[in-house]
C-alpha cells in the first residue's frame, strides 16, 4: 500500500464516478485493482466450489464463525469493473503514478513520456479527488521515485519523523 508508478495505455483516461461526500455530489476516480480478472475470478470460483464441497481453510473456525457462507467468510467473487482493463504486464507507453491504499487511484494524470511526469511531480505533485496537491516534490526527488524506486509504501516512520513518497527516506 502506497504510491506506484504505473505504466498505462496511450492516452489512457482513468474512469471516474459520481458519489456523495460531505461537500455534496462529485465526481472522483473509480478504484480498480492493477491485477488480473480472469485469474482472481477463477481463484475465487475454486475455493467457492471448495467450501461447497465442505472443505474449509485452515484457519476457519466453525465455532466461532458458525454456518455462514463463502462470500461472508471471503467476500463477494470479483465484478471485471474492479480491474484496470488492459494487461499491466504489456509493453505500455505512458506513464502515470497512482495510489495503492485502496484499491487504486490515480494521483496524477497520464503522461506519454517519464520525463513529463517527473516534471508533473516536480512542479505540481500528486492530486487528490478535490483538487488539492501536495506541493512540488523538486526534480531530484521526482526522478528518482519515478525511475528508480517506482514504489513506496503510505509511510514510514523511524525516529519519529514520518516519510512519504514525496520526502523517500534520507
Amino acid at each position: 500500500m502506497g504510491r506506484e508508478i504505473r505504466r498505462v495505455p496511450a492516452n489512457w483516461q482513468h474512469p471516474t464516478y459520481r458519489t456523495m461526500r460531505l461537500r455534496g455530489e462529485i465526481e472522483t476516480w473509480q478504484p480498480m485493482l492493477n491485477g488480473d480478472f480472469a485469474k482472481e475470478a477463477a481463484d475465487w470460483d475454486e475455493q467457492k466450489a471448495a467450501w461447497d464441497r465442505g472443505e474449509r481453510p485452515d484457519l476457519f473456525d466453525a465455532d466461532r464463525y458458525g454456518d455462514i457462507s463463502f462470500e461472508e467468510w471471503h467476500g463477494e467473487r470479483p465484478q471485471s469493473e474492479w480491474y484496470v482493463p488492459y494487461d499491466v504486464n504489456g509493453d505500455l507507453p505512458w506513464w502515470q503514478m497512482y495510489e495503492t491504499v485502496s484499491e487504486g487511484t490515480p494521483v496524477t494524470p497520464a503522461f506519454p513520456s517519464a520525463e513529463e511526469l517527473i516534471e508533473h511531480l516536480a512542479t505540481v505533485g500528486q492530486t487528490y479527488e478535490a483538487g488539492e496537491t501536495d506541493g512540488p516534490w523538486g526534480h531530484e526527488r521526482a526522478r528518482k521515485f519515478v525511475l528508480h524506486e517506482r514504489w513506496f509504501p503510505s509511510c514510514i516512520i523511524r525516529d519519529g519523523q514520518v516519510y512519504e513518497a514525496k520526502s523517500g527516506l534520507p
